[in-house]
């Protein structure tokens, strides 16, 4: 009995390190970038929050973070989502962190949409009940011809414990917070990770000078 136990807690062990072995992000920005868009297009929340950067998982909850991106899998745009196409072109690393190229070819959801709401509102006006709406709305979407398109994306990963993760720069929502409550500080410290990981960010670099104004010129 007891060799019983012991085998089948060492089987269990087994499975358990075998899947975590299998949400690794990455070990090269390229990897890591890859299967991050290819989680995104899927909708697999799991792997996405996990995969991104502890520093952004440190200002947002798991909840409110389902609550933006969560998608119903049956419906036509999430879907089409999933017919997306991803494409590294390039990155560039230096030290722990990292710049990452893509090009996604997938169905153009901006026209998708826009005929949408024109095709939604033609239903309301006709009569029609949900459940025909969207049985007519899978068959225009996903039997027909939609236009497809490719757009670029770039994406920053920052290194953790030899994993590559995506870093999303959602610290800077909470910069702007701190300096409303003026945690100058705090909110400086924020800023210039955002700099270091993103250096081409718009707004980094202008905050960071009147956040030091802020702090040195009131001593």
């Amino acid at each position: 009995m007891a060799s019983r136990s012991i085998t089948l807690a060492a089987i269990a062990f087994i499975l358990i390190a075998a899947a975590g072995c299998s949400r690794s992000c990455g070990s090269t920005p390229e990897k890591a970038a890859q299967r991050y868009l290819d989680a995104f297009f899927d909708n697999d929340l799991d792997y996405t929050w996990n995969c991104s950067s502890e520093r952004d998982r440190a200002v947002k909850t798991r909840s409110s973070y389902d609550m933006l991106y969560k998608a119903d899998s049956d419906t036509v745009v999430a879907k089409l989502a999933k017919e997306a196409k991803v494409t590294i072109v390039s990155a560039e690393k230096e030290g722990g962190r990292a710049a990452v190229a893509a090009a996604v070819a997938m169905p153009r959801m901006d026209i998708v949409l826009g005929d949408m709401f024109g095709f939604a509102y033609g239903a309301a006006q006709s009569g029609m009940d949900y459940a025909e709406f969207d049985r007519a709305l899978k068959d225009r979407y996903l039997k027909g011809n939609v236009p497809r398109g490719t757009s670029p994306v770039i994406l920053f990963l920052v290194q953790e414990k030899g994993d590559w993760k995506v870093y999303h720069g959602w610290e800077a929502d909470k910069a702007m917070e701190l300096e409303r409550w003026e945690k100058y500080a705090e909110a400086l410290e924020h800023w210039e990770a955002v700099q270091r990981i993103m250096p081409e960010n718009p707004l980094a670099a202008e905050k960071i000078e009147s956040l030091n104004e802020k702090i040195y010129g009131e001593q």
